[in-house]
């Protein structure tokens, strides 16, 4: 789910819960995508695809 940032803002621990639940959650300002939340597994896992290239 994309989120505006206001509204991510004032419902984090909705945002919280969704990312939780259903998986990363897209935050926008301005209209444009501009962050990712994502649990923390995913992010480790990210982080050793990276170191690994």
């Amino acid at each position: 789910m994309v989120w505006h940032v206001d509204e991510a803002k004032s419902k984090f621990d909705q945002v919280l819960e969704a990312c939780l639940r259903e998986g990363p959650q897209i935050i926008a300002r301005n209209g444009r995508e501009e962050a990712v939340l994502v649990q923390v597994d995913e992010w480790r896992r990210l982080q050793k695809v990276e170191s690994a290239e």
